[in-house]
């Protein structure tokens, strides 16, 4: 796994795909989950999550159970709340 921990403002990501080590963006008790694709995550007061497509698709994750110690979405409870494709929003 590819991974980033943002803790508030904004980044944008160009993932290059590699369908071995997904790229997780952790923030916000949430996850955006992407392989190969385009797209902007704010964060606003530590709690409000805000993801943008721009190419290809994102799966935005609710984490559960959420623990700092963990490495990856394979040791973290979670579960999918919606994908998103290019030119949505959430």
């Amino acid at each position: 796994e590819r991974s980033v921990r943002l803790l508030e403002g904004e980044a944008y990501f160009e993932v290059a795909e590699d369908a071995r080590r997904p790229f997780v963006v952790y923030a916000a008790h949430r996850a955006a989950k992407a392989v190969g694709t385009a797209f902007t995550v704010r964060v606003r007061d530590g709690m409000t999550l805000e993801v943008t497509v721009e190419e290809g698709r994102v799966a935005l994750l609710s984490i559960i159970d959420p623990r700092p110690a963990a490495s990856s979405l394979e040791d973290i409870a979670h579960t999918t709340v919606t994908e998103l494709t290019a030119g949505q929003s959430i």
